[in-house]
């Protein structure tokens, strides 16, 4: 069985995407502010790319990406 990326790439779009929806209702006047967007942004791509990375690692071998993500 083939697996199929995009279905998952899309389900952690969407997760995000609820994830901030639901803490910027929470959360009121936290993103009232363009450098608090901006730093949504940031750390929103940091992490997408760290999982990535990470996502491709495990594809491999576990025990090496592991150790690479702790260092």
């Amino acid at each position: 069985m083939r697996q199929n990326n995009w279905t998952w790439a899309a389900l952690v779009l969407l997760a995000l995407v609820g994830l901030t929806v639901f803490l910027n209702a929470q959360f009121p006047g936290a993103l009232s502010d363009e450098s608090s967007r901006m730093r949504l942004v940031y750390l929103t791509c940091l992490l997408a790319f760290v999982l990535g990375s990470m996502g491709m690692g495990w594809r491999r071998n576990a025990g090496v990406a592991l150790k690479q993500a702790l260092a």
